[in-house]
């Protein structure tokens, strides 16, 4: 339970207002290697518009509980968080070489990353 709460609490939790969203990626990128897991590239597009708070602070949530679960669960060596922007669309993609998750793993209960980050 005191995991479940801490781990609530971080995703959660706002992104550092002193930060913008390219800052607080590359902040969890950073925050990644020195556990020493994994090896973690960031490539964030230079040209991207600004965002309502609203909308970094999801995807800045979305890339935290990202990157807990491929820690605890994937199996991975290397992971990259991307952030682009094409048109009027901005895109985050975390990929890892990890071992993937199936349909099986979503229906589990009690385990709620992936709903939360949906």
């Amino acid at each position: 339970m005191v995991e479940l709460r801490r781990s609530l609490d971080d995703l959660r939790g706002p992104l550092p207002r002193d930060r913008d969203l390219p800052a607080s990626l590359r902040l969890l990128a950073e925050d990644s290697r020195a556990r020493g897991r994994l090896a973690v590239h960031c490539d964030i597009a230079d040209d991207l518009p600004h965002l309502a708070a609203e909308v970094a602070t999801a995807l800045g949530q979305v890339a935290r509980e990202a990157l807990v679960n491929v820690e605890r669960h994937a199996a991975a060596g290397n992971v990259a968080i991307t952030l682009e922007h094409a048109a009027a669309l901005v895109t985050l993609r975390i990929a890892d070489d990890g071992a993937g998750i199936g349909p099986a793993d979503l229906a589990r209960p009690g385990h709620y990353g992936i709903q939360g980050m949906r």
